[in-house]
């Protein structure tokens, strides 16, 4: 057995808004603590800001937890911050990218919306699918395995 099969398990999941990180997660992780920043914040009061997902990764890293987190990746210091994190508290990091071309992210993100989720100008879409494609090779190096799904 090997170290990495034993130690527990932080799946970074980037990509650009839309671009179905957490459908990914869902259909790979399903048995991963997931920490979605979206999701903490539609069950939080209006009044309540996360400033910071850091503390939620602590507590889940903490427990020992598998844990998996989309994020768009484009804060490139807090996608580094968040893998070191992890590897203080002994995880082995997978860093993935969903590569989803724009057109493809926008018409996710569309469908999305029609069936009660979040919105995302069109904009902001393709800067964070080039943004994740940049970070996550800045960053791939840092991570113990990295892969690429095209979308």
């Amino acid at each position: 057995m090997r170290l990495d099969e034993i130690r527990p398990q932080f799946i970074l999941v980037m990509g650009g808004a839309g671009s179905g990180k957490n459908h990914y997660i869902s259909q790979n992780y399903p048995d991963f603590k997931l920490i979605d920043i979206d999701e903490e914040k539609l069950s939080m009061p209006i009044s309540v800001a996360i400033s910071s997902i850091k503390p939620m990764l602590t507590s889940a890293f903490e427990s020992g937890a598998n844990v998996a987190h989309p994020t768009t990746g484009t804060n490139l210091e807090a996608q580094h911050n968040k893998i070191r994190l992890a590897k203080k508290y002994g995880y082995t990091v997978t860093l993935v990218l969903i590569d989803t071309a724009p057109a493809k992210a926008i018409g996710q993100v569309r469908d999305r919306v029609q069936q009660g989720g979040h919105d995302v100008p069109i904009e902001k879409i393709v800067t964070s699918n080039n943004a994740a494609r940049d970070n996550f090779e800045t960053l791939r190096h840092i991570a113990d395995k990295s892969k690429v799904i095209s979308n």
